[in-house]
């Protein structure tokens, strides 16, 4: 089972899930006046961060309290109440799905039919997982501007993109997945030429 390559494909699919489930995707930070509103995009949801000349905020506290805050316009009590909340977006089911369909195909090592359309149905999810992934990226400034109501903003405020682990690790299972899927297919070839021979 672990001599075959595609098991090292499936195996890296695996780490590159695993490590989209626990890390952060991408990261959307709104600026304007020294004042930084990061959104978080992680397996588990968006998260927040609030950042003031450098200093990062203790989001618990009312806006109130972030007197140095509230020179922005992007920080107002709605905004700070979305940030503390965050949003609850389970990304992370999906790659424990996808997860466990690579460790059956693995295990259907001793039936290669079946872990031939098994393959070919994890390349269809990496790559529908992939182009969601670089779609929603690219979709994520005007959303972030609308759950932070700062459309109207647009010119005063910057807005900046970032890349996280999760990303590079999403985009890793779509070769992965066909390599895996190319190799079991040789596999495949090659024991039926055997079958003939005979």
């Amino acid at each position: 089972m672990l001599q075959r390559i595609q098991t090292i494909y499936l195996i890296l699919i695996i780490a590159g899930l695993f490590i989209a489930s626990f890390t952060s995707i991408g990261i959307y930070t709104f600026s304007e006046s020294g004042v930084d509103v990061s959104a978080i995009v992680g397996g588990q949801g968006v998260s927040f961060e609030l950042v003031v000349d450098g200093e990062v905020q203790d989001l618990s506290k009312e806006i109130s309290e972030l007197e140095k805050a509230n020179r922005a316009q992007l920080v107002n009590p709605d905004t700070l109440k979305k940030m503390k909340e965050g949003i609850p977006i389970p990304l992370y089911i999906s790659f424990m799905l996808l997860i466990c369909l690579n460790i059956w195909i693995i295990m259907s090592y001793k039936k290669l039919k079946r872990q031939l359309a098994l393959a070919r149905f994890n390349t269809i999810l990496c790559f529908l997982m992939v182009v969601l992934t670089i779609v929603g990226f690219s979709m994520g400034k005007p959303i972030g501007a609308r759950i932070l109501h700062v459309e109207d903003l647009a010119s005063q405020i910057s807005i900046t993109t970032g890349l996280g682990a999760g990303f590079f690790g999403i985009m890793v299972c779509l070769p992965f997945a066909l390599l895996a899927q190319l190799s079991i297919k040789r596999d495949l070839k090659l024991i039926q030429s055997i079958d003939r021979i005979r």
